[in-house]
């Protein structure tokens, strides 16, 4: 038997999955604007027939997704309706694996964990992803079984074997869904590296070259997947990545203030005037076709002020507030790299950074701040109304296209 906090953990579990299923029956695209259901229907081939995937060329990523999906469809009898339903009901698992990773990170008070991992429900891209069967939620769930085992590796520094194994062998697939976790790979090994000794390290640096193997061959077979898109433009990306970032901070700016007011010194304030500076040299080099994404604040700022100087500066204040959270320790500075740099795309999408950035705030950076933050229950509420704000936000967007207008 429940008993009556779980009934209503439940409870609010059920509402908010029904909430998902409703966003499925009205053909949701909160997340992209039609860009999730173009998505779908281009790569429609791949889950059909992923045999033949690379024949296709119709996606420039590792065929995992495409394997897994082709049961999903045979099951549902090849009925595409069906197919898209069953994988929405499969994604609702998501949410749940971040509450168990949650749990498995702080010993706090289960239902503030339990509120927390909720808000997944309330990022557009998730729901738009579970809705159109994407590639976006195949990853996140191999992402986050491998952090689960991360944990329990990381959890009093007892690296056993098993724990980490596994954390490696999902994180492959993780990248096997999608590159881009290559770089958080990197980074499990470099913190297996700094806690192992040499002979233990060279091991699991031997399996992780043979969970490569697969890799190499699909790269020799089509070099695409790791030359399409990118471009030399980092001055696009170092202003992008930090606005788009800045959206997920934005809610811990007020728990933040009194910290920051402590550490203004002497040189946070340089600091500060030379990450300005760094911003406005950028802005003459801001070279962006903002109809291909770009992020929030940029697509807000061409719509209220037809600048972007609100744009600039978010990005100003995500860079800040990166430089904050990372509290001078190097893991949280990789971390923080690896979000600003690690998508140089000639077309920079919202949808890279989420859920997995949010994730990675509370799951994989060193940082006490966000222990104390969910500690208080009213901290955790005010970040739901946050994201439910962000929702309709996004919904509305999708309702009148106003993205697509700028």
């Amino acid at each position: 038997m429940l008993s009556y906090k779980n009934k209503k953990f439940f409870s609010l579990y059920i509402f908010f999955s029904f909430t998902l299923i409703i966003g499925f029956f009205l053909n949701e695209d909160s997340g992209g604007s039609g860009g999730y259901i173009t998505d779908f229907y281009s790569t429609l081939t791949s889950v059909i027939d992923p045999l033949n995937y690379f024949e296709y060329k119709n996606d420039f990523k590792f065929p995992l997704h495409y394997y897994i999906t082709f049961f999903i469809y045979k099951i549902s009898n090849e009925n595409i309706y069906l197919f898209r339903l069953y994988f929405c009901l499969i994604s609702l698992s998501v949410p749940y694996l971040f509450f168990l990773c949650l749990k498995e990170k702080f010993k706090i008070e289960k239902k503030n964990l339990y509120y927390l991992s909720l808000i997944i429900f309330l990022f557009p891209n998730y729901r738009s992803g579970a809705i159109w069967a994407n590639t976006q939620i195949t990853g996140i769930f191999f992402f986050l079984l491998s952090l689960l085992y991360f944990l329990k590796c990381h959890k009093n520094k007892k690296f056993l074997k098993k724990n980490i194994l596994l954390t490696l062998t999902f994180g492959s697939l993780a990248i096997y869904v999608r590159q881009s976790y290559f770089l958080i790979y990197l980074f499990y090994l470099y913190i297996f590296f700094i806690n192992l000794n040499f002979s233990k390290f060279f091991k699991i640096f031997l399996f992780s070259f043979l969970l490569s193997i697969p890799g190499i061959f699909f790269i020799h077979f089509d070099t695409r997947l790791i030359t399409l898109s990118f471009s030399y433009k980092f001055y696009n990306l170092l202003l992008i990545s930090p606005s788009i970032l800045f959206l997920y901070l934005i809610p811990f700016h007020i728990f933040f203030f009194k910290k920051i007011v402590l550490k203004v010194n002497k040189n946070f304030i340089l600091l500060l005037i030379f990450t300005i500076l760094i911003i406005y040299f950028l802005s003459f080099l801001f070279d962006y076709n903002q109809k291909q994404g770009g992020g929030f604040f940029l697509k807000l700022s061409l719509y209220l002020f037809k600048n972007n100087f609100l744009f600039y500066l978010s990005s100003l204040l995500g860079l800040m507030t990166l430089y904050l959270i990372s509290e001078k320790k190097i893991s949280n500075y990789l971390l923080s790299l690896i979000f600003l740099l690690g998508f140089p795309a000639s077309a920079i999408y919202q949808k890279y950074y989420e859920p997995i950035f949010f994730i990675s705030l509370f799951l994989l950076f060193n940082n006490k701040v966000f222990f104390e933050f969910i500690k208080n229950q009213k901290n955790v509420i005010f970040l739901i109304a946050y994201f439910t704000l962000y929702l309709l936000i996004a919904v509305l967007n999708n309702i009148f296209l106003i993205s697509k207008s700028i």
